[in-house]
């Protein structure tokens, strides 16, 4: 092998070496940035779960309420009845 056969071996082994360096270096900024992603996925699904339980909370209380109004519409119903009945003994 002559030396110029050499010397262009040892470069194009120096390039692949410099883009492997290369490689490796995005290989790992990539892999952070990946465990970023994973770390604010991890943080978005606790907090849309933690909606999806507010949101059921906040129906349940929808529900309660409107169950609320309606014994009130009863008791107002039940005390008109009433006073109406005595307006009617007064007179």
């Amino acid at each position: 092998m002559s030396l110029d056969a050499l010397n262009a071996l040892e470069e194009r082994i120096d390039k692949a070496v410099g883009t492997i360096t290369q490689l490796k270096k995005a290989k790992d900024q990539l892999e952070g940035e990946n465990a970023q992603l994973k770390g604010q996925l991890e943080a978005l699904n606790k907090k849309i779960k933690s909606m999806e339980d507010k949101g059921g909370d906040l129906k349940s209380l929808q529900d309660e309420n409107r169950q609320l109004k309606g014994s009130q519409e009863e008791l107002k119903d039940k005390l008109e009845n009433i006073i109406g009945k005595l307006e009617k003994l007064q007179q």
